[in-house]
């Protein structure tokens, strides 16, 4: 059994020069590519930074005129503004239980997920709706 396993460690398997050559070609390859896709991380990264300063003035642009829709280059563009309550926050609960320190229960919950009571925030968002294609034949 030992001679098996000598002979399995000490087999000295060497590839081709074909082979060796190839690998070479693919880890070159692969390298090209990882560099590739690191400066086009870099180039996402500063397009989405510059669409965000966009962003902001598009959506001032359209509240402040009243555009909810915009129809450009075969794609629409809608603005919306939604309402919501603020997350109750752990500090909140706290500060609600101690100025409701006579209640419990039921009452206490009532007290703490108030929807009058708690703060309400608007968010606006701009949305880019593209067409879509049906039956596409590849």
């Amino acid at each position: 059994m030992e001679d098996l396993v000598d002979n399995v460690v000490s087999d000295d398997i060497q590839p081709s020069e074909e082979e060796l050559e190839d690998f070479k070609n693919k880890i070159n390859e692969w390298c090209k590519i990882d560099d590739q896709i690191k400066k086009l991380s870099i180039a996402i990264k500063e397009r989405k930074k510059m669409q965000n300063a966009l962003n902001s003035y598009i959506k001032d642009f359209m509240f402040k005129f009243n555009y909810h829709d915009v129809n450009v280059n075969n794609c629409r563009i809608t603005a919306k503004k939604k309402e919501y309550l603020r997350p109750i926050s752990v500090n909140d609960m706290k500060k609600n239980i101690l100025e409701n320190k006579n209640l419990s229960g039921d009452d206490l919950i009532n007290v703490i997920f108030d929807p009058e009571k708690r703060e309400k925030k608007q968010k606006e968002t701009i949305k880019r709706i593209l067409p879509r294609i049906s039956n596409l034949i590849l």
